[in-house]
């Protein structure tokens, strides 16, 4: 989440504002997002290797991967909410369904590898896939946020890195009515997408 000392929180505008009073943009925003989420990949990753070398049992993997996946998602909703000031019961709420969803895949996961799921390298792949999976709250908050502020368009961005086919097409569609476009994080790259969505007024 941006830092506290280098960006305030715009209430009127639902925007941050940088050092400078200046909007940060929304793909500044998104960076911090990505950086959370490849310093939780690490964490995953490094709780696998654990695993896989039997230096945790894997109820010990269990809990330190459900206590990964709660921070995940609530830190991405804090930081498309504007902060943890912003946050309300209705926001709580919505993240306890989606960490409610992500614990009920964590634990047949657990089952699966209980009963002789090869440790390999699909396995430590599919591990990441709950680091990244933050992706996809950060942007179901970010557009309810802006729908309610009264923004009525989004636009699709690609990264400057690789992307799927189907984030090509999006942002080929240029702005269009929030809610039209595929979610970031549900397109063929699933979580790994790095695209970033803009609003506007209309």
């Amino acid at each position: 989440m941006p830092s506290p000392s280098k960006y305030s929180w715009n209430e009127v505008a639902g925007r941050y504002r940088g050092a400078n009073g200046q909007f940060v943009s929304f793909e500044r925003i998104r960076s911090f997002l990505d950086q959370a989420l490849d310093r939780n990949e690490a964490r995953v990753a490094s709780l696998a290797s654990k695993l896989r070398n039997r230096q945790i049992t894997l109820a010990e993997w269990q809990i330190e991967m459900r206590d990964t996946i709660k921070d995940i998602h609530l830190a991405s909703s804090a930081l498309a909410r504007g902060g943890w000031a912003q946050m309300s019961e209705v926001d709580y709420a919505k993240v306890a369904e989606k960490i409610e969803f992500q614990l009920k895949k964590l634990n047949d996961f657990a089952l699966q590898i209980e009963k002789g799921l090869p440790l390999d390298g699909r396995f430590a792949r599919r591990t990441t896939l709950y680091a990244q999976s933050g992706r996809v709250t950060y942007h179901e908050s970010l557009r309810n946020e802006m729908a309610l502020r009264g923004f009525t368009l989004e636009k699709s961005v690609l990264a400057s890195s690789d992307h799927c086919s189907e984030c090509v097409s999006e942002a080929a569609k240029g702005f269009v009515p929030i809610g039209d476009l595929v979610l970031i994080g549900e397109r063929i790259c699933r979580s790994n997408c790095r695209c970033h969505v803009e609003f506007s007024e209309g």
